[in-house]
């Protein structure tokens, strides 16, 4: 029995008083142990919140005690204290490092996105499914039912949000992130800059924001399939990213259906680093032959080890970087719970969400369902290895307001690779950076004439390094033109298209001060010009190709051409002609418009026809998608002079001339009329003056005759009866439809 068992056994042994202090003193010798290298057996299982029982309670007391409702993004911050997503719960939870106490941090429990403003423990969530940490360790939550993104004050506890407006959909990229849509958002990641980095899974997006402003870096609209190897990640849509990451260097690495995925920082250009684009599990091997199934977490070592949540599989893998081979480090495939202390690989997980790994090489895992967040030892961390020593042999170069540092490796790598090195310059108050793998680095955006301090440090597994010597410069005056605008993308519209557009990856020691974006067909080339993307070029012809690029301006003139994008503009939509074949139809107290279709319809279906009718000085007008329509509500005897118009997504057309009509009045019960038949059908004494008689309900009028029969018109004035002397109404047609015993009012009261 090791030290852990026979601690657990000597607290089931005591009293309930006993164990519960007890049990508080274990989630603290447990947490030790856990920054213990070795103390845990490496690639052994542990459970370091959630007891697997489904619910809300805890907090206050020791985290594996607490209940769980399908825990989901999880995060750490530099005190190793623990953050995650109770997201079925609504509410985001911290395991504190020092004592294993859980608490929520916010949310209440009910679905919304309220209280921005106020703490974070007092505001609604809605399904929060990721969170991340900035620079300030200031929390993030990506509220996959909100379509938000939340932020929580490290400082204040108070809640805001700096990400989408709640409403579902895609919109807003180069402006305000607030008043963008996102789409069901999952988790989330930030870079060194403090860049955050969205999974925009509705969207098939990956959306960043920086100082405040949206834009989308990987994927874009399409249908089927994402966008191929080798391609601009924001030429084509991605397939339902679930989580991004994002490395020393600024490489991206998204989760994807059955793929993990690369986008180059310099270049802009994606490709697979894992998965066959194929649902399954085929056993370990070579990583990019390898089948997955719905990866939803991504995590990375030091050395840029990629470690995968392969959720339906119910395991995690490791991709090396090294070897290119995959490997699986937890997790049987089963999807069911097999308890702790067991070999991770031979462990049950059931939805693995989303991973984190400290610096002494654990590896934490949200065990979705089986409502646990649990935790491996990989033996991977700064306990098998040490900081560099400093980068040697310093040199510097000044250029047009810029420096280039040169330098050797450190004498000593501390055990582990170097994986990057960082250069600093400091001078007139300020400091600039820049990170690469190696020699030499180019640190940009400095002013002319100003002495700067600049050293270089190496990093790995372990940490940085001390800094290297200092050397001095001054940076340089003379400019030169700026390189391409980069991951240009298009948009085709109506004669025309959208080009957006990154900054070029230099801007040749001066400030950018316009774009061009230009597009040809072959003979005829439009231009439009800007300070920021995106660019619209206008006037362009439907139907035909065009080849469009993008160039960068400055002081010193024009960059290079972008990268071309092809495009081919729609055609111009314009409002229809108007309706033909104008008829009118008088009754009572309205008119009976008929109507053929415009002869042009401009374009774009003709979504509606307006009737209107002027008389009195009173227009009355009515709506709708086919002929006849009637207009109500006119007044009898009155002449009204009636047109026709057509809709359509470009708008109304002209009205049609207008036709006169004059509308009769309602007859009421007691006043006498004169019909005039077409024909005698059923009497010969129609034409007859004759008493008026009432129907007892007031629907309708008649006039008994000589006959016996009785003629009568509903008060709508579109029925047409007749009552036998023995029987009952007899309903024979619609006036409209009566050919041979057709008959009209021809007035009241004679």
């Amino acid at each position: 029995m090791n030290r852990i068992e026979s601690f657990r056994a000597g607290i089931n042994s005591s009293t309930s008083s006993f164990r519960q202090i007890a049990q508080r003193y274990l989630a603290i010798f447990l947490l030790l142990q856990i920054s213990v290298a070795g103390a845990i057996p490496v690639g052994t299982v542990t459970t370091v919140a959630g007891n697997g029982t489904t619910g809300y309670s805890g907090d206050g007391g020791i985290a594996t005690n607490a209940t769980l409702n399908a825990p989901n993004g999880i995060a750490m911050d530099a005190l190793g204290n623990i953050y995650f997503a109770d997201s079925y719960n609504n509410y985001v939870r911290k395991v504190a490092a020092s004592t294993g106490i859980i608490s929520t941090i916010a949310g209440t429990g009910g679905a919304g996105s309220g209280g921005d403003g106020g703490l974070a423990t007092s505001a609604q969530l809605n399904w929060p499914s990721g969170v991340a940490l900035d620079s300030l360790g200031d929390l993030y939550i990506a509220e996959h039912g909100g379509h938000r993104i939340r932020k929580v004050s490290a400082a204040t506890g108070v809640i805001s949000t700096v990400a989408g407006n709640g409403n579902a959909g895609f919109g807003g990229d180069a402006g305000p992130a607030t008043a963008a849509k996102i789409n069901a958002p999952i988790h989330l990641a930030f870079d060194s800059a403090d860049n955050l980095y969205i999974a925009d899974w509705g969207n098939n997006r990956i959306r960043k924001v920086t100082n405040g402003v949206i834009q989308t870096v990987a994927g874009n609209s399409g249908s089927g399939g994402s966008v191929a190897d080798g391609q601009l990640a924001t030429s084509y849509k991605l397939a339902a990213p679930r989580d991004v990451q994002v490395d020393r260097l600024g490489n991206l690495y998204i989760a994807e259906e059955h793929r993990i995925r690369k986008v180059a920082v310099e270049s802009g250009i994606i490709s697979t680093v894992a998965g066959n684009d194929t649902y399954g599990f085929n056993g370990d091997g070579l990583a990019t032959n390898s089948s997955l199934a719905y990866p939803s977490g991504i995590t990375l070592d030091g050395r840029g080890n990629i470690y995968i949540a392969d959720y339906y599989n119910h395991r995690v893998r490791k991709v090396s970087i090294d070897t290119g081979l995959i490997s699986t480090v937890a997790g049987n495939g089963t999807g069911t719970y097999s308890g702790d202390g067991i070999p991770a690989i031979s462990s049950s997980l059931k939805f693995p969400a989303s991973l984190v790994l400290d610096v002494s090489g654990n590896l934490y895992i949200s065990d979705m369902f089986n409502e646990r967040i649990r935790m491996v030892n990989l033996g991977a961390g700064s306990s098998s290895a040490s900081t560099p020593t400093a980068p040697q042999s310093i040199s510097v170069t000044a250029g047009a307001q810029q420096i280039t540092l040169s330098f050797s490796a450190p004498a000593s790598t501390g055990g582990a690779a170097i994986d990057s090195y960082t250069v600093s310059c400091t001078g007139g108050g300020i400091t600039k950076t820049a990170t690469g793998s190696t020699s030499p680095l180019v640190i940009t955006g400095l002013t002319a004439g100003v002495q700067y301090s600049c050293s270089v440090t190496a990093h790995n597994v372990a940490g940085d390094s001390v800094a290297s010597t200092s050397v001095v410069a001054t940076a340089g005056s003379s400019t030169t033109a700026p390189s391409a605008p980069q991951s240009v993308t298009v948009v085709p519209g109506t004669q025309q298209a959208t080009l957006s557009f990154l900054a070029p990856a230099t801007n040749g020691g001066a400030v950018i001060d316009s774009y061009t974006a230009s597009c040809t067909d072959g003979g005829v080339t439009k231009t439009a010009t800007g300070t920021t993307s995106p660019l619209v070029v206008t006037g362009l012809t439907a139907g035909v190709q065009y080849s469009c690029s993008v160039t960068a301006h400055n002081s010193a003139g024009s960059s290079t051409a972008s990268t071309s994008v092809n495009v081919t503009p729609s055609a111009l939509v314009t409002a229809p002609s108007a309706p033909q074949s104008v008829t009118v139809v008088p009754g009572i107290q309205q008119a009976t418009l008929s109507f053929s279709a415009p002869a042009t319809n401009g374009g774009a279906a003709i979504d509606s026809y307006t009737v209107s009718c002027t008389g009195g000085g009173i227009t009355k007008t009515v709506t709708g998608t086919t002929s006849p329509l009637i207009v109500t509500g006119l007044t009898a005897g009155v002449q009204y002079s009636c047109s026709v118009t057509a809709h359509n997504s470009a708008g109304s057309s002209t009205a049609t001339a207008g036709v006169s009509v004059t509308p009769s009045p309602s007859p009421s019960v007691g006043a006498e009329a004169v019909f005039y038949c077409a024909e005698a059908l059923y009497s010969p004494v129609f034409n007859a003056r004759a008493a008026t008689v009432s129907s007892s309900d007031g629907k309708y009028f008649m006039r008994s005759y000589p006959s016996g029969w009785i003629l009568g018109v509903t008060t709508d004035g579109v029925g047409f009866y007749f009552i036998p002397p023995s029987g009952s109404l007899t309903y024979l047609d619609t006036l409209a439809n009566v050919s041979n015993a057709y008959c009209k009012p021809y007035g009241l009261g004679m």
